[in-house]
């Protein structure tokens, strides 16, 4: 694992411009207490299974994620709405309205704590971003596989492979991690 800094993100250049047509590339390194991983991920197909692409940026850490002056355990989930999500929203399904109305109306919000995701969705900047972000989700839930370990991650459904636009997406994902009281890992 290598440490926070610029460093990282010369290391990065350098491998993404030596990655070939169809790929899977990982990164970690750690931020502060958290590690972090970056995964992309490009498959050209060329059978039946057809082609797919994402980005992901995600740590683990141990215990769950705590809202910071609230106390609370906090489960989110944020994507950008599709026609499914449309189609729902008419027949009655249920979705978080924060008061942010073109946030609230471009995006899917669920939660368990709307007061604090109200709150961190309160940064102007943060919410134009994912207003402008396609085809992404941003989760922050109890790790499924590894009891007392939760996950924060921000899928994006193509391959990035520009280091500019990775690092402006990792500071949003800084941005939104240390917004969050969590247990480092051990």
């Amino acid at each position: 694992m290598i440490n926070n800094g610029d460093e990282i993100w010369v290391e990065i250049d350098k491998e993404l411009l030596e990655l070939p047509f169809s790929y899977h590339y990982e990164k970690e390194w750690v931020y502060e207490k958290w590690p972090i991983q970056l995964i992309i991920d490009a498959d050209a197909g060329g059978g039946f299974e057809g082609t797919y692409s994402f980005t992901l940026f995600t740590t683990v850490v141990t215990g769950p994620f705590i809202m910071r002056d609230k106390g609370v355990k906090w489960k989110f989930a944020l994507h950008d709405e599709k026609l499914f999500d449309k189609v729902g929203k008419l027949l009655g399904a249920e979705d978080v309205v924060l008061g942010y109305s073109e946030f609230d109306k471009r995006l899917v919000i669920k939660t368990n704590e709307m007061e604090a995701t109200k709150q961190l969705f309160a940064d102007e900047n943060l919410r134009k971003f994912f207003i402008n972000l396609e085809k992404f989700s941003l989760t922050c839930i109890e790790h499924l596989e590894e009891k007392g370990k939760s996950r924060l991650d921000l899928h994006i459904e193509r391959s990035i492979t520009n280091t500019e636009e990775l690092k402006n997406i990792y500071t949003v994902f800084l941005s939104i991690l240390n917004r969050l009281a969590i247990h480092p890992m051990q």
